[in-house]
Order: C-alpha cells, then sequence, then structure tokens
C-alpha cells in the first residue's frame, strides 16, 4: 500500500473517515424525537461511523511502518526521522489545539456562559490549577483530554515510541497469534470499559496495520473477496439495534471496516472520489474543531424546531453539514489570512 495508487487510496479515505468521526459526536434523544430518528442515529453514528477510528489507527500503524527497515532490519535512523516529523503533524496540533479549548472554556466560565462543549472539567469560574492545567492535556474524567476527539491522537503519539518493540513482536510470524488474541480480547471486552475503548483499540488495530506493512501483505489482493460480505454486513448493520450485545456490535465493526475499504478503492479506480485527495488538510481541521460547535448548531435547531420524528431528521443531519461548512468557511478565512497559521494547526497537511 505504499505505492502511489495505495497512497491515493488512504488520501480518499481519510476525509470519509473524519466525515463519520463528526456523525460519531451528534446524539439524538430518542424519547423526544421517537423510533425512526432513534433507529436512524443508531445505524449511522453508533454503526457505520464505528469503523473509522479503528480504520484510522490501522492507517496510522501502516503508515508509521513504511520504509522502516533497511536491509530487512529496523532502521533507527527512519524511526527517528518518521517521529521528527510527527512533531509536526502530531504533538504541535495536539497542543495547540487542546490550548485552545482550554482558553475557550475558562473564557466561558469567566463570562459566566455555559458550555455544552467541555462539561467534565474539573476546574470553575476559570480558576484552574497548574495540576489541572496539564492533565487536561492528558486525561481528565473519562480518560479523554480537555479537546475529548483528540484522544485518538495522544494514543497515536504514545504508541509510535514503541514502534521498535512492535516490529520485533510482529516480524516473527509466529506471534500473529498475539494479534489474533488482541483482536479476540476487542471483540469480547465490553468497550465501555475505558482499557477496551482507548488502550486495547489503539494496540490492536495499530498492530493490525503494521503487522500488515511489516510482513508485506497485500491487501487489495484480498479485497477482491470482500464484496460477497457486503449483504452480510448490511444485514448486521440493520440488526445491529435491536441487539443489545457489544460482541455483536464489535464484530460487525470489523466487517465495516473491510466493506469500506473495499468500497473506497472501488470507486478510487473508478476515478469516482479523486478529489477527495485534496482534503486532507481540510479534514484535520474539521476532525479538530467540529466539536467547539456542533452541539451549539444542534441545541439552536432543537430550540427552533417542532419535537417529532421528522424534525428529529432534519436536526441530525443539519447539524453535521452545517459544522462542516462552518468549518469549511473558518478554514478558507484562516488559509487566506494566514497560510503559515492553518499549516500549523493542520500539522503541515496538504
Amino acid at each position: 500500500m505504499t505505492n502511489v495508487k495505495h497512497s491515493q487510496t488512504i488520501s480518499s479515505l481519510r476525509p470519509i473517515l473524519m466525515l463519520l468521526i463528526v456523525f460519531i459526536h451528534i446524539s439524538v434523544d430518542k424519547s423526544e424525537y421517537g423510533f425512526i430518528a432513534g433507529y436512524i442515529y443508531d445505524i449511522i453514528s453508533k454503526g457505520i461511523c464505528l469503523t473509522a477510528v479503528p480504520l484510522f489507527f490501522i492507517i496510522s500503524g501502516y503508515l508509521f511502518f513504511a520504509n522502516i527497515e533497511e536491509n530487512n532490519k529496523f532502521s533507527f535512523t527512519s524511526y527517528k526521522h518518521k517521529l521528527h516529523s510527527r512533531l509536526s503533524t502530531l504533538l504541535l496540533p495536539y497542543i495547540i489545539w487542546n490550548l485552545i479549548a482550554l482558553l475557550y472554556i475558562i473564557i466561558l466560565q469567566k463570562t459566566h456562559q455555559n458550555s455544552n462543549l467541555f462539561t467534565w472539567v474539573m476546574w470553575q469560574d476559570g480558576n484552574i490549577s497548574f495540576r489541572e492545567f496539564l492533565m487536561s492535556f492528558v486525561s481528565l474524567r473519562g480518560g479523554e483530554p480537555l479537546l475529548y476527539q483528540f484522544w485518538f491522537l495522544r494514543n497515536l503519539i504514545i504508541i509510535n515510541l514503541f514502534a521498535p518493540i512492535i516490529y520485533y513482536i510482529l516480524r516473527r510470524s509466529q506471534f500473529f497469534l498475539l494479534l489474533l488474541i488482541c483482536l479476540s480480547l476487542w471483540i469480547v471486552l465490553d468497550d465501555k470499559s475505558q482499557i477496551v475503548h482507548f488502550e486495547l483499540t489503539t494496540l490492536c488495530f495499530y498492530s493490525i496495520g503494521a503487522y500488515l506493512q511489516i510482513q508485506k501483505i497485500n491487501i487489495k489482493h484480498y479485497l477482491r473477496q470482500a464484496k460477497y460480505l457486503i449483504p452480510i454486513y448490511l444485514i448486521m448493520l440493520l440488526l445491529q439495534p435491536m441487539i443489545n450485545s457489544y460482541i455483536y456490535k464489535h464484530i460487525t465493526t470489523l466487517m465495516g471496516i473491510i466493506v469500506l475499504v473495499y468500497l473506497v478503492n472501488y470507486l478510487h479506480r473508478k476515478k469516482i472520489i479523486t478529489r477527495f485527495n485534496s482534503l486532507t488538510s481540510f479534514s484535520f481541521f474539521l476532525y479538530a474543531f467540529h466539536t467547539f460547535i456542533i452541539r451549539y448548531i444542534q441545541n439552536f435547531l432543537s430550540n427552533h424546531l417542532p419535537i417529532n420524528a421528522f424534525y428529529g431528521i432534519i436536526i441530525y443531519f443539519s447539524s453535521v453539514i452545517l459544522s462542516i461548512f462552518i468549518s469549511y468557511f473558518l478554514y478558507l478565512l484562516i488559509s487566506k489570512i494566514s497560510p503559515k497559521t492553518i499549516n500549523i494547526l493542520t500539522g503541515n497537511r496538504k
């Protein structure tokens, strides 16, 4: 997947996955808007969209271990170079965006305004201790940093440091069994547990991507058979809201990952989504910024529209669409005023 076509497929995947992430961060109250609106929400936000984070970890592991070898051995020179590049693509945006979120919530508290974004902060009235300041970058209640969707970046930064260990384990094909055990644990354990939701998801799917790269496995060869999974996946997805089982949900998510990669690869080969390659920079900006506005948009629409199933669906999709448009407008505005600033905010993504 390190050749040009594979890299383009990954570039096409990212904007789609970012869209799914936005849908994850919106909810529908079934008690207010009824079964139909709640069912659509369950299918999309709690079904299809759950493929996004695992697939992002797979991609991250796959790309980090690309060209990591020299003479069939782990190259620490390449490893250092990759870590250095991640300073600008991961660490710097992580710090800056969390600082923005921190200043934002302090200003809201100082001006005595309510925020639906950061309801779990440990401080009140803008009075923050040094420990609370540090913890806002690492882990608040629930195991997430202040800008909660950035738990993915935090875990990615950490696991990249352990790349040499992961390489030496996965380099030996017999350790594939460990990967299967890890994946099995992810399937059978309740994802309400923090260790499953964060640590196990990170380790499992990042390692899958790393394994595919290290073992030089041609993913596209196996994708040809993935089309037969599509009807099975759709049936399981449609039944998922009525089956209260996290094991069922995790198996459906795994199938969804394969199906999504197959569909994006197919659409890319047909040159239907080739323009998505140019959205990498905005995709990251959307990922970072959308949580600042999406709940305000949803609350505004909820307060001004009737409460029924039809408007519940309208509010659900409109909140996402408006969040994307506002984010894109702000992205273009900053890009025009200060290209250097947008480069820093998006980790120099092009």
